[in-house]
């Protein structure tokens, strides 16, 4: 049995970085976040600024207002190159973990590559201010065949996080990326359907996407992209 741990670890890392999208919604297209006894908010990972005039460039951080979330879930597709994975994840904000408060990430994914199906299940931890992981724990089955079961272990407390690295806050990967204005369309999402204006990104990497940011919704309801030769969908499911 060939089992392609790069491939399938590769999918998950650019799911993973383009989670920035931080698609998520409610049963309500404009619900009002409540804060949950006992748990605090979550971090401002930025502060939003007007958004691009037509033909104009801002930053995909200045649209995104994660103070007003404290739960996203996200449905995310990665097509190309004879691999299709599907992944669900879901993050709450400002849990507490071993006595601090951090953010919390559980992420399922389905992988398969030249008829192999790979199941992978991880739940993880971070540090709400630096995104340093604080531990977790991840399995992976190949047909069905639990082939890793293991901790995931914490970022020392001195490193430095690259962007892109912690799947806690994704937003640090694609957040300077450039948006110019494209429009306003209907665009519809499993959590329904919503007046967006679509904006064209493009990262300092050189890779480009677009991303669909709806009235009163203070994430992104859609975003998609093509990296590595993969073609990544994320669509809104939940928030709140």
């Amino acid at each position: 049995m060939k089992i392609r741990y790069p491939a399938i670890l590769a999918v998950l890392v650019i799911i993973l970085a383009l989670t920035v999208a931080g698609c998520t919604s409610s049963s309500s297209p404009n619900p009002t976040a409540t804060a949950v006894p006992g748990q605090t908010t979550a971090t401002t990972v930025a502060t939003p600024t007007a958004a691009p005039s037509s033909g104009g460039a801002s930053t995909l951080a200045s649209v995104i207002d994660y103070s007003k979330v404290h739960w996203d879930e996200y449905q995310m597709t990665s097509t190309g190159s004879g691999t299709s994975s599907t992944m669900d994840m879901r993050e709450d904000y400002g849990v507490s973990y071993q006595g601090t408060t951090a953010n919390e990430a559980t992420v399922t994914m389905n992988n398969t590559e030249d008829g192999t199906v790979t199941t992978m299940v991880m739940n993880s931890y971070s540090n709400p201010s630096t995104g340093a992981i604080l531990g977790g724990h991840e399995t992976m089955s190949t047909n069905g065949q639990v082939v890793m079961d293991t901790a995931i272990p914490s970022t020392a407390a001195s490193a430095t996080i690259t962007p892109g690295e912690s799947t806690q806050n994704p937003i640090q990967a694609y957040g300077g990326a450039t948006l110019t204005n494209a429009g306003t369309e209907s665009v519809t999402v499993p959590a329904g359907t919503f007046t967006a204006t679509k904006y064209t990104w493009t990262s300092t990497d050189g890779t480009t996407g677009n991303v669909w940011i709806a009235k009163n919704v203070p994430i992104p309801v859609k975003m998609t992209s093509t990296v590595q030769g993969n073609t990544v969908a994320i669509v809104l499911t939940g928030w709140g």
